[in-house]
């Protein structure tokens, strides 16, 4: 779809949002809004309802009522969002959007254009026929505005996100026999065409550095096991974020029940968001120095599955016994940020995951838990993700989940899954042990990653939760360096 900036409509089907009670102050000299000067005084539309009319010239004009409450950046989004959930039935046609009564602020407009970009989205790379789409689809977009070619120019970095994000889907939501781990390493070398660095240690290398848990869980697969490193080194040499990176660790599993299978895809949205985070940060040239590091273990079992009550030695050197098949996403991080936070001695470090659906049974479908270490990162992550609409929840870290994973003959045991509600505090414990003082978050992404239908924010299935919030934070940092200040204070590093 293109989307593109202009001060006055030329054609199409208008979508203009209007306040119930406006006094219009015409900004264009477009005949179009002066009929609709003359004629919405006539026209009574509802808060949070639409209504349509066609001017002289036959074009077809939705007048969407919002209050000035709405008129903010991600509520004037989701409200577009929204209406296009009901534009089924024009297809093919080119939009723009205004706002009649006074100019739209331009953070505002972008914000409407970057939801409807990611509101385009949807999965055609695997039908076998050239049907009609059965959802809305629209070739040309236009944002109205009196300042469109400076609208325009800063939109670019909404683009890059939305390219980004949207790239983020396809990764999670490609089928698995599609998306093998081999076949996801081979898209990720395609990310030095934008200077990523990708680095990938396969089985033998990752025995040699001490990787037994992933290993562990590893063997019972058809499949073999890889640690793919992508590194961003940023472009301003000699910055305090070029001297220690900040950190992305990916990897979630979960074996669902026989109802759920189709869904075991979205195992991979940890690692999508990171991929997706570094390829956004290289397409719009950023200063931060970050690293992301992505485990691909397969979680489907194959006949080698063994008895459970095992025990091994992590990367660690914590002995971890095994007393459920529902743990490779546990085992796997473990190692992971073990291995992250000694090579790299991040800045922080932030682990995403689909590890527990138990997270929805305290948080429902809106909010990602959030585990951490560190009250600043809390704090700078909850922010971030208020201001996308990317909601997060802080849950506790304490103590008395402690004896969960100790017991007379280990240091430390992985999950028992035995007390229901119980598995997502106890996930975030147990990875807490492989975190020294590094600040560290764990986000709970299981039931915030994937949608059974569409939703003002985007289409039916896996949307990337996570990034947007992410990315801001890197930016905060970047506007902001000596946020780092207090992460290291709290932490006594």
């Amino acid at each position: 779809m293109w989307l593109s900036f202009r001060t006055v409509p030329k054609y199409g089907i208008s979508i203009v949002l209007v306040l119930e009670d406006f006094t219009p102050v015409l900004l264009h000299s477009h005949p179009l809004f002066s009929w609709l000067a003359k004629t919405t005084s006539n026209l009574f539309v509802h808060q949070g309802h639409s209504t349509f009319c066609t001017s002289p010239d036959g074009t077809i004009i939705f007048l969407l009522s919002v209050d000035k409450e709405d008129l903010v950046p991600e509520r004037a989004a989701k409200v577009v969002g929204a209406l296009f959930m009901h534009l089924n039935s024009y297809r093919h046609c080119a939009f723009f959007v205004s706002f009649l009564g006074e100019a739209l602020h331009p953070d505002v407009l972008k914000a409407i254009g970057l939801a409807i970009l990611l509101r385009d989205w949807n999965i055609t790379t695997y039908r076998t026929s050239r049907c009609e789409p059965e959802r809305f689809f629209c070739q040309n977009f236009l944002l109205i505005h009196p300042e469109a070619g400076t609208c325009g120019k800063s939109f670019q970095d909404h683009r890059r996100l939305a390219r980004a994000i949207n790239w983020s889907r396809d990764l999670m939501n490609a089928p698995s026999n599609l998306l093998s781990p081999k076949k996801f390493i081979q898209l990720l070398l395609g990310l030095k065409n934008i200077g990523i660095v990708v680095e990938v240690l396969d089985q033998r290398q990752l025995a040699q550095k001490g990787f037994r848990a992933l290993l562990w869980e590893a063997q019972f697969t058809q499949t073999a096991p890889y640690v793919v490193i992508l590194t961003w080194k940023g472009k301003k040499k000699g910055s305090p974020l070029d001297q220690r990176p900040l950190a992305f660790v990916g990897r979630g599993a979960s074996l669902y029940s026989k109802k759920k299978m189709g869904e075991m895809k979205m195992d991979r949205a940890g690692a999508s968001v990171i991929c997706g985070i570094l390829a956004n940060l290289a397409l719009r040239k950023s200063s931060a120095h970050v690293v992301g590091v992505v485990a691909l273990v397969e979680n489907i079992p194959s006949k080698s599955l063994k008895d459970l009550d095992n025990k091994v030695i992590s990367l660690s050197g914590h002995t971890i016994e095994v007393l459920s098949t529902n743990t490779d996403g546990c085992l796997t991080l473990a190692d992971a940020l073990w291995y992250t936070q000694n090579r790299f001695n991040p800045t922080a470090m932030i682990d995403l995951a689909t590890l527990t659906d138990t997270i929805g049974e305290v948080l429902g479908a809106e909010y990602a838990g959030l585990f951490s270490n560190c009250d600043g990162l809390a704090d700078q992550l909850l922010s971030a993700g208020n201001k996308v609409d990317e909601k997060l929840w802080r849950l506790p870290i304490v103590k008395s989940f402690d004896p969960v994973w100790s017991d007379d003959h280990t240091a430390t045991q992985t999950i028992t899954y035995q007390n229901d509600g119980f598995e997502a505090y106890a996930a975030a414990q147990f990875l807490h042990r492989f975190v020294n003082k590094t600040p560290w978050a764990h986000i709970d992404i299981s039931c915030v990653t994937f949608f059974n239908q569409d939703t003002p924010r985007a289409s039916k299935g896996g949307r990337a939760f996570g990034l947007r919030a992410l990315d801001l934070w890197i930016k905060n940092y970047e506007k902001n360096t000596s946020l780092f200040n207090s992460l290291f204070s709290e932490m006594k590093l």
